[in-house]
């Protein structure tokens, strides 16, 4: 039981950080204006925001490509 709540912990981790990610990128677009939503005209709030984006989305997705698996064989051990 503990580790199906750890592994179902670190699957909501991983989907809470591309979340994140992905509310940073569309929350600084332009919002009006003939440049809305275009991610050319992106501005970074603060310096290397750009890269902890990209860096959050990569762990993220990595995250849910490890946790998935092995929360499914973590469950399959335990309850089947």
């Amino acid at each position: 039981m503990k580790r199906v709540l750890i592994c179902s912990f670190c699957v909501v981790l991983c989907i809470a950080m591309i979340a994140f990610a992905l509310y940073s990128l569309f929350d600084n677009l332009p919002k009006e204006g003939k440049w809305k939503g275009v991610i050319t005209q992106y501005k970074q709030a603060y310096p290397g925001q750009l890269a902890l984006i990209i860096i959050f989305l990569i762990v993220g997705h990595v995250g849910l490509l490890i946790s998935v698996p092995i929360l499914v064989m973590t469950i399959r051990e335990e309850y089947f």
